[in-house]
């Protein structure tokens, strides 16, 4: 499902220091007209250390999917068919998320992004969905 509100569009940005030009992927949603969130796809995945342009796909899949509890539900055939991708790299992709501690399980078909690293709502919400990450 897509937000009437995703800018998912693709950079280049140039490393001032190296002269670099780098494709970056950047997604903003406006929220609310009090709240936003930035996600840097291509900075996420180096923070997690996964990489690839079929990752990344999967990701920003995941980024846009996920519900205002920070839960993806979906198949891992239906995020490879959402995203583009193979099931394979869908699931080799899942397990490592969860090594890193990215996603969480909850059970078959449902998991949850670690709201320490990504999440978008109020203080109270973010609380609540920490609360839920820990158990």
């Amino acid at each position: 499902m897509e937000s009437p509100h995703f800018n998912d569009s693709t950079y280049e940005i140039r490393d001032l220091v190296t002269g670099e030009i780098v494709p970056v992927t950047l997604m903003v949603e406006e929220i609310k007209k009090t709240y936003w969130e930035k996600a840097f796809i291509n900075v996420l995945a180096s923070f997690i250390e996964v990489g690839g342009e079929a990752n990344n796909k999967v990701l920003a899949y995941l980024i846009r999917e996920r519900n205002n509890e920070n839960m993806i539900l979906g198949t891992f055939k239906s995020i490879a068919a959402g995203a583009k991708v193979s099931e394979g790299t869908v699931s080799k992709l899942f397990k490592i998320l969860q090594k890193k501690e990215f996603l969480k399980k909850i059970r078959n078909g449902l998991y949850m992004v670690n709201p320490k690293m990504l999440r978008y709502g109020s203080h109270n919400a973010g609380v609540a969905m920490m609360i839920l990450w820990e158990k």
